[in-house]
């Protein structure tokens, strides 16, 4: 009982940036938690809300982590303190308009977007940056896969999937699978397939 205590008094700070995130911040967090929790192996599937966000804050899900402490960088210093009780991972960077749903597969990466939509997934090793001051701009169900890198001013379009080491330098039209250096199309989606994505 003693140790529970002391893995939900972790949570105090965070619980209360999420109470004051606002309405359309808190809905971004909840989508983020929901994407989780369907990856998440051991974690009780019928947590929502804030429950899902403390359960995830509590397993150890660093990446999670990462997301909540994009979500709520308004905070500054209060989630720095946070951040001594929950430690993130350094070796995320996020920056840019993204909506709800954002899904960080694992450690070690760069997502500088100009904006995403909803239900953006970025693998292992990928870089979304910037080329001469211009960040990318990807649609909704856009998927990147490991070790991928998608830079400049381009537009990737809803659905999109980008498999794995991949080199983006153009914009690319949605629903459809893309690989190589650069980048090009080896097959459409169609519209199922498309949404499962």
């Amino acid at each position: 009982m003693k140790r529970y205590w002391y893995k939900l008094w972790r949570c105090v700070l965070a619980d209360m940036m999420y109470k004051l995130a606002g309405k359309d911040t808190i809905k971004k967090i909840n989508d983020d938690a929901a994407r989780y929790m369907a990856e998440e192996p051991d974690v009780k599937k019928n947590k929502k809300g804030l429950s899902a966000v403390n359960c995830l804050l509590l397993t150890g899900n660093r990446t999670f982590r990462s997301v909540f402490y994009y979500r709520v960088k308004k905070f500054g210093k209060l989630c720095s303190l946070c951040n001594l009780f929950l430690p993130a991972i350094k070796a995320v960077e996020i920056y840019g308009k993204i909506d709800g749903g954002l899904y960080l597969s694992h450690y070690h990466m760069v997502v500088h977007t100009n904006k995403a939509g909803k239900n953006l997934t970025v693998g292992p090793g990928v870089v979304l940056g910037k080329n001469n001051g211009n960040f990318p701009t990807f649609g909704d169900n856009v998927c990147i896969g490991a070790n991928s890198t998608v830079i400049g001013d381009i537009t990737i379009g809803d659905n999109a999937v980008i498999l794995a080491g991949s080199v983006v330098t153009k914009s690319l039209p949605g629903n459809a699978v893309y690989t190589g250096n650069p980048a090009r199309c080896v097959s459409e989606l169609k519209t199922a397939d498309a949404e499962a994505v």
